[in-house]
């Protein structure tokens, strides 16, 4: 019987060794390739992984914190380094708590032995235990204890699609490993035990149990300790959590359109700058919501490259309407489309003195009569080109694009990657206003050319990918004069006040817009080195309560401004020199003492201003304040397409203007000389230069020619270069515009028989 028992042992203990010598003694490393594809902001953190299910995110033994280790080892097997696969002690622990309770209540299992079940799948069973046990032994002959935790840390199972630490991290928390607070170690390290089960919302409780035990156990200060027991514990369960998801999936689809993924994607991202974003997102539209503003989004682009640095798809993207990606939703731009008509005049003989109309006028749509009003609903009356951008009005605006064409300010804004859904003839000289429909991306894009004077790269979303330079028709002075408008904080004060949330810590150039009924408010902004595009609405299109521009984007623009740039700065200086002159704030001509309101302003070498303001004067009073004693009244008299303006909301005519100064009713007037009298040529301004648009047919581009003439006068013959074109009997004429140098000009014969001369010089290239 002995013999027989004898052999049994022997047969038994002859097939252990063996089956333990066919055992693998190395854990497979292709477990742990990293299949999956790594998507990484500029600096190389984590922005989000791709991956089928059970692929791991490979996170090496020296990036893990000692306390993290510490806690899975108290947690899961504390005898670890001082085994061999096998705890001697707690196999005989278990075994004994588990025959008295005639149940298992205890298990042994060492983290080799959980190690070797996950990899090689052994069954759950007596025969299963044994083996795993065995090949415990056989990994750990072959492996250190660095290693097998190594292994262990990153093929913990989770939860669906989640295996390992660092997944987990990001699965549950929404961070990195190296980021995790004593208390979120615990929770994860407590996790491994049942994932499913605690990570339930029912099973807070035990959840929180396991982790206070494990804090206690912890080397931890008693400061740490106590601050960490206290912290709530609050779960990202079920949420695919990634940074800049709209992001993301872009640089996906670029990346899947270039013939595939590579491991790693290093992005143009940064990653701590887009945290920052989206934090002052959310912070704003909180703020926002009881005045029905739902969403937002924002885009940061390095104007040296193109690269995009945040990109903020909407203020959360789990809320309703999150998912969708407003940087790239097309709406209604509003008057951030003003700074490109301004451009356009610029570059077609205006100047920043130019005066323009804010006054009642009508324009003629393709839906009839358009009679546009400003937001204040009032009118200024005449307006220099710098005040009337700065203070965004809309009827110097929409005056612009009538007087450049519809058709050439399209042209021009073609140029900077803007299109249109329908022909330009649909919007009209509305076009200025944004009443088409463009997305946050393209219109920061194209606001990048002003910061470049005149170029601008197509946004890139992964690094050191090659990107297209676009050359736009904006010329590089001009776009250094707007950049000096928009940054102006005196020239807007009138509709934005002095101190507003366009100024910023880095000085900044930037515009607000406003759509239809409150629909969409935007904010676009630039300094040397970044642009900054800020849209606020809703993504289901209903209307805000009265937010605008400055009130809905403005505070997010000015927060995102000062930390980007406190990171990305530059400081070039301008290539540019002007000579500065100051000028009649109504006129827009050289000042002088009777001036009301002067401002300095910047002229181009050809452009500087020769003629003093006609606009304000001093007349003599005879009684005005005492019998006999001649008075000087300070009087403004405007050209004669203001005379109703004048009326309604200036000081009237000039009799109004002395009634309203003189303290006695029987005033005389001594001479008032008229500038009503004077022939003048209102447009274009000497020395304006024009350039012929290719693609317009030339017998649509012509130059409209505005005189100012005494009333009861005979007809106005104008000439070119001494060449008479005809006589004109109304105040404008259309010029055919053709290459060269013209000198016109208006000749009127008076009843004295004497002529009346004026005249301009301009250039058409």
């Amino acid at each position: 019987m002995s013999k027989y028992i004898i052999s049994i042992i022997f047969f038994f203990t002859v097939s252990l060794g063996v089956y333990f010598y066919t055992l693998e003694e190395e854990i497979p490393r292709h477990l742990f390739k990293q299949e999956s594809v790594q998507v990484v902001d500029r600096f190389g953190l984590h922005l989000r992984e791709v991956r089928e299910k059970k692929s791991l995110t490979f996170l090496s033994f020296d990036k893990v914190p000692d306390l993290l280790i510490e806690m899975v080892i108290n947690a899961e097997d504390k005898r670890f380094y001082v085994h061999h696969g096998i705890d001697y002690m707690a196999l005989s622990r278990a075994f004994y708590q588990n025959v008295m309770h005639l149940k298992k209540v205890s298990g042994a299992s060492t983290l080799s032995q959980q190690l070797v079940r996950m990899v090689f799948s052994y069954e759950r069973s007596l025969l299963g235990k044994l083996k795993t046990m065995l090949h415990a032994l056989k990994i750990e002959s072959y492996h250190t204890k660095k290693e097998i935790l190594e292994f262990y840390l990153n093929y913990i199972p989770y939860s669906y699609k989640v295996r390992g630490i660092a997944q987990a991290s990001e699965f549950y928390f929404s961070k990195e490993v190296h980021s995790l607070s004593p208390s979120e170690m615990a929770i994860l390290v407590a996790l491994i035990r049942a994932p499913t089960r605690l990570s339930n919302i029912n099973n807070v409780l035990d959840l929180k149990s396991i982790r206070d035990g494990l804090l206690k156990e912890a080397r931890i200060s008693k400061e740490i300790k106590e601050i960490a027991l206290k912290e709530e514990i609050y779960l990202y369960k079920e949420r695919d959590l990634s940074y800049a998801p709209h992001f993301v999936r872009n640089v996906l689809n670029i990346a899947l359109n270039d013939g595939g993924y590579d491991s790693t994607i290093t992005t143009t991202l940064d990653k701590r700058l887009q945290e920052s974003v989206l934090d002052v997102v959310k912070s704003v539209i909180g703020k926002l919501k009881d005045k029905g503003v739902t969403n937002a989004s924002v885009v940061v682009l390095d104007n040296d490259n193109g690269e995009i640095l945040s990109y903020v798809g909407s203020a959360d993207f789990y809320a309703p309407g999150g998912e969708y990606d407003s940087v790239q939703m097309k709406r209604q731009p509003g008057s951030t489309m003003k700074p490109f008509t301004y451009a356009l005049a610029l570059q077609n003989g205006y100047s920043l003195s130019s005066v323009l109309p804010d006054i009642e006028m009508y324009f003629k749509t393709n839906l009839g009569t358009y009679k546009p009003r400003n937001y204040s609903l009032d009118y200024t009356g005449p307006r220099v080109m710098r005040e009337a951008l700065g203070n965004s009005l809309n009827i110097p605006a929409l005056y612009l694009a009538s007087e450049l064409g519809v058709d050439v300010l399209a042209s021009y804004l073609s140029s900077f990657g803007i299109t249109f859904d329908k022909d330009p003839s649909y919007y009209g000289v509305g076009l200025t206003l944004g009443n088409m429909e463009l997305s946050l991306f393209d219109l920061t894009q194209a606001y990048m050319a002003f910061a470049n004077k005149g170029h601008f790269f197509k946004a890139n979303y992964i690094k050191n990918r090659n990107t297209e330079k676009v050359i736009t028709q904006l010329e590089p002075e001009v776009a250094d004069l707007v950049t000096n408008i928009l940054s102006d904080k005196h020239a807007r004060k009138e509709s934005f006040g002095l101190y507003s949330y366009l100024d910023t810590k880095i000085r900044s150039s930037a515009k607000t817009g406003t759509s239809t009924l409150y629909r969409d408010n935007w904010v676009v902004g630039y300094t040397d080195k970044l642009s900054v595009g800020v849209w606020v609405g809703n993504t289901d299109q209903k209307q805000m309560n009265n937010v605008t521009g400055m009130s809905g984007a403005g505070p997010i623009y000015q927060q995102v401004m000062n930390i980007a740039s406190k990171k990305y700065h530059s400081y070039k200086v301008s290539n540019f020199s002007y000579e500065e002159r100051h000028i009649c704030a109504h006129s827009g001509k050289l000042a002088t003492e009777f001036c009301s309101r002067v401002i300095p302003e910047k002229f181009r070498n050809d452009e500087i201003p020769t003629n003093s303001c006609d606009f304000h004067k001093n007349i003599a009073v005879y009684d005005c304040h005492e019998f006999g004693v001649k008075s000087f009244v300070r009087v403004e008299e405007f050209p004669s397409r203001y005379e109703n303006w004048a009326k309604e909301y200036g000081n009237g005519s000039i009799s109004d203007q002395v009634y309203n100064q003189c303290s006695r009713d029987d005033y005389h007037i001594s001479k008032i000389s008229s500038t009503k009298e004077e022939l003048k040529i209102l447009s274009p301004l000497s020395g304006a230069r024009y350039a012929i648009d290719p693609n317009i047919p030339k017998r649509l581009q012509k130059i409209h020619i505005e005189f100012k003439r005494p009333k009861n006068t005979n007809a106005i013959k104008l000439y070119e270069n001494d060449l008479f074109l005809g006589d004109v009997k109304s105040s404008l004429f259309h010029w055919p515009i053709k290459k060269g140098v013209y000198e016109l000009e208006a000749r009127m014969e008076k009843e004295d028989g004497s002529v009346e001369k004026d005249s301009v010089r301009i250039f058409v290239r």
